[in-house]
């Protein structure tokens, strides 16, 4: 298989994270592999992509822990996470982190940045809030379900 990442981008990226990151960050992916196809629709490539795009950028440091769930063999990752019939989703998760940061889809194109930005922003559990937005976040006293899209437009 042809790596995604030219060898230009992959000394680029390791450079990046090898300055940036200071603590573990868990990456998980939950994607369908084993999937039947049905007559008439397309098959998901997204998910088998996303799974050799982050496993090139995990193995550009040992800070970064990948684990693939499948949930077509196995489904109850994926539900335990609320992620069902959702391929690829990835979770992130660092020691300083509270709760998990999902991203639903392909961190491609545009999108690879931010999935760089995350990686680098979970491993330093900094959220880059300004001081007053972060007294702001911190006066919340009740669960809050934040949505951030992602788009080059």
């Amino acid at each position: 298989m042809e790596p995604i990442l030219s060898g230009d981008d992959r000394d680029e990226v390791k450079k990046m994270l090898d300055e940036a990151l200071t603590g573990d960050v868990e990456v998980h992916l939950y994607t369908r592999h084993g999937s039947i196809v049905l007559p008439g629709e397309e098959p998901n490539e997204h998910g088998p992509i996303a799974e050799q795009l982050l496993g090139e950028v995990a193995a550009l440091n040992p800070l970064i822990k990948l684990t693939v769930h499948d949930a077509a063999t196995d489904p109850e990752p994926a539900k335990a996470a609320g992620l069902e019939g959702i391929d690829p989703a990835i979770t992130f998760t660092g020691a300083g982190v509270k709760g998990k940061l999902r991203y639903l889809g392909l961190p491609a194109g545009y999108e690879f940045r931010t999935l760089i930005d995350t990686l680098i922003a979970v491993s330093r559990s900094d959220s880059g809030l300004s001081a007053p937005a972060r007294a702001a976040v911190a006066g919340i006293t009740k669960p809050v379900h934040l949505e951030v899209f992602v788009t080059p437009t």
